[in-house]
């Protein structure tokens, strides 16, 4: 395990940690003017692993 992931050890934690990705989720929907957001960046900020189908069986 990465001694820099953050793992929240009670439920209060858990909707902290919860609560501030959607709060970074709403500033990014806020600070961009179109209405489309690259999946990649929900992913990531939400903190959810996204693999991108099968574009990495092409190669």
């Amino acid at each position: 395990m990465n001694k820099n992931t953050y793992e929240p050890e009670t439920l209060e934690e858990e909707f902290a940690l919860l609560a501030g990705r959607l709060t970074a989720l709403e500033a990014v929907l806020n600070a961009n003017d179109s209405t489309f957001i690259d999946k990649k960046y929900v992913a990531a900020i939400m903190g959810i692993k996204y693999f991108e189908g099968d574009s990495d069986k092409k190669e």
